[in-house]
């Protein structure tokens, strides 16, 4: 798979500005001529062409290939920068069907909203298959967009609100150097998933030998912290200990590790059980300390 590499000529502050000051498609704008170069070069069979301009500079080709609908993003460089096309659910790769059926949402009361699947191809970023399901419970009813790698990896769930189907926010943002130069040499050839400011730091998730990790950076790109799952039977045998002494009736439901330069914790998701009881998170360190206890309503 790809390495990490730099995916477009924007700087990082322009990059994490909101599209959503503009994103009305303008129809009928002058396609510049790098960019229908481009287009054509990438897309030679392509009919039914019409173009939108997008804020951030984007112009966006809709258009019909191999008897497909899609969209292709290209930034006004001319490079090509996202593909959208939408498969039927029957035609995703079994991996993310597998790891659809292995969700909560595969199960009643959730439905798929559409039998549809949009497939979002990105430069330079891990290729993310979108699918919709939808509940109604107690007159409520709630969308969700879950977005899974190739391999089958639910990386994002959002709740959809605003129904545009834009996927504007999934395209790809360029890494700086210095965070580019950490992975290099402590994740090298992870595939990237997203990168967002999270609370005035920088948030990078990618996939790494098969496993969704979340590396935490300060706004000047200092290393904070880097946080994924493990199974159960990988908390040390102290932890666990801890666990059974201070949470009689609990058990350990879900584990997640998190590095940092000061050492491991790890972050515990108990249940009770007794179904009647609430569940408890708790984050403990490496020799068994619990620093932050959360019970949930």
């Amino acid at each position: 798979m790809k390495k990490f590499i730099w995916m477009s000529v924007f700087v990082l502050g322009a990059l994490f500005a909101s599209c959503s000051d503009d994103d009305s498609p303008t129809t009928g704008s002058k396609v510049p001529a790098q960019i229908e170069a481009a287009f054509k070069q990438k897309f030679p069979d392509a009919s039914n062409v019409s173009w939108e301009s997008r804020s951030g500079g984007y112009m966006v080709a809709s258009f019909t290939s191999n008897n497909e609908t899609q969209k292709a993003w290209f930034d006004n460089n001319g490079t090509w920068n996202m593909t959208e096309k939408e498969i039927p659910f029957h035609a995703i790769p079994q991996a993310v069907r597998d790891g659809f059926n292995a969700t909560e949402y595969s199960k009643a009361p959730w439905v798929l909203d559409d039998d549809e699947v949009d497939v979002l191809y990105r430069e330079g970023a891990e290729t993310l298959y979108v699918i919709e399901v939808e509940k109604k419970e107690n007159g409520v009813e709630t969308e969700m967009e879950l977005y899974f790698t190739e391999d089958g990896l639910l990386v994002k769930e959002i709740v959809d609100v605003d129904h545009d189907d834009d996927f504007s926010n999934m395209l790809p943002k360029e890494i700086p150097s210095a965070i580019q130069s950490w992975l290099d040499a402590n994740l090298p050839n992870a595939r990237l998933i997203d990168i967002e400011k999270e609370n005035g730091n920088i948030e990078v998730d990618v996939l790494y030998q098969g496993v969704e990790k979340e590396i935490l950076f300060t706004a000047q790109y200092e290393w904070i912290s880097t946080t994924y799952d493990i199974p159960v039977s990988a908390v040390p045998a102290n932890v666990k200990a801890v666990v059974d002494t201070e949470y009689p009736g609990y058990y350990i439901d879900d584990a997640e590790i998190i590095e940092t330069a000061t050492g491991t914790q790890y972050k515990l998701e108990l249940e009770a059980h007794n179904d009647n009881a609430p569940d408890i998170d708790i984050i403990i360190d490496e020799q068994g300390t619990i620093i932050k206890t959360k019970i949930d309503d």
